[in-house]
């Protein structure tokens, strides 16, 4: 198979999985409606950031192992949280857990900024180097902890979590804007995980809202 038809498949298996995963789900999932998030999932090719993983299972519906006990998210979760981000039309977006890199790409195409932070050095070198042979020139990563967030680039009109927390950590609340929303996944006592919204009021408190329930490993402290 020439590079070229290697690349026409590729993106036919694309549009495919895209429109069926997303666009027109047929398991009960709330369709992705937005067209900037189809727009910036199209735009952003999944597989650069995970070369390992078969051509032909880079679109599937699940989660993969990038190494280190961490994975990259299904394109249905990426597009449901990329939703929730576009929707605050943010200047700056936080992102705790950068893993490979691919979400913060999402990202970059609905935001004129995204920060990203990655607490395992390997990995966070891993998303720098394929973000900066992608061109992603809007996105700034480094190691660190996310609990910490990145007080010097605060206020952020947008924060996401793509790793589960017990509750919303305060130093990442205190560098939301007010009118910001804030997406996590939230593990509760019983062990499951519900992804849930929080916009961030003038009064400072959070109204939250409720979506699906999800998988993320957990965030860890240094």
């Amino acid at each position: 198979m020439t590079r070229n038809t290697s690349d026409r498949v590729c993106a036919q298996v694309r549009i495919q999985a895209i429109d069926e995963q997303l666009v027109k789900p047929t398991d009960g999932r709330s369709p992705i409606t937005d067209p900037t998030t189809i727009s910036a999932i199209h735009a952003t090719p999944r597989g650069a950031f995970i070369p390992s993983v078969p051509a032909n299972e880079v679109w599937a519906d699940r989660p993969h192992s990038i190494g280190f006990g961490q994975t990259i998210s299904q394109p249905y979760v990426v597009g449901l949280i990329t939703q929730f981000v576009a929707a605050t039309h943010p200047q700056r977006v936080l992102e705790i857990g950068a893993g490979c890199g691919y979400q913060a790409g999402v990202l970059s195409h609905i935001a004129q900024s995204v920060f990203t932070i990655e607490i395992i050095q390997p990995l966070a070198e891993s998303a720098h180097k394929n973000l900066k042979e992608l061109h992603y020139n809007n996105v700034h990563t480094r190691c660190g902890d996310g609990h910490e967030g990145w007080p010097t680039e605060a206020p952020f009109q947008a924060i996401v979590l793509s790793c589960a927390a017990p509750e919303i950590p305060k130093n990442l609340w205190s560098q939301l804007a007010i009118g910001g929303r804030l997406i996590a996944p939230i593990r509760h006592a019983d062990g499951h995980q519900q992804l849930m919204i929080y916009d961030k009021g003038p009064d400072n408190e959070p109204k939250s809202m409720t979506s699906i329930r999800v998988r993320f490993v957990p965030l860890t402290s240094k």
